[in-house]
C-alpha cells in the first residue's frame, strides 16, 4: 500500500464529502485520535493512534486485534483487571 501524507488524507475526505467524525464513527475509533493524527499532534506510535494511522495509510504497520486480546485476558485495558 502506498503511504499518504496528512494533506492527502484530508483532501480525500473533502473530495468524498466525508467528515472526520463520520469516518471515525464508521471505523469505530475516537474522533480525537483521527483529528490528532491529521493535525500532526499525534504521531501514531502506539495503541489506537497507531491503528488509525495504518488504516488511513499514514504509516506502514499491522493493526492489532486489541478487542480479541482484551476479551481473552478478561481485561478491558492492558494492565487493568
Amino acid at each position: 500500500m502506498k503511504l499518504r501524507t496528512r494533506e492527502q488524507v484530508i483532501a480525500e475526505f473533502s473530495r468524498m464529502g466525508i467528515s472526520v467524525s463520520g469516518w471515525a464513527s464508521e471505523h469505530g475509533v475516537a474522533r480525537q485520535v483521527v483529528d490528532g493524527l491529521l493535525k500532526g499532534k499525534l504521531k501514531g506510535r502506539r495503541g489506537s493512534a497507531h491503528d488509525v494511522a495504518v488504516i488511513l495509510g499514514l504509516k506502514d504497520g499491522i493493526v492489532a486485534d486489541r478487542h480479541r486480546q482484551e476479551k481473552a485476558s478478561g481485561c478491558s485495558r492492558p494492565g487493568k483487571k
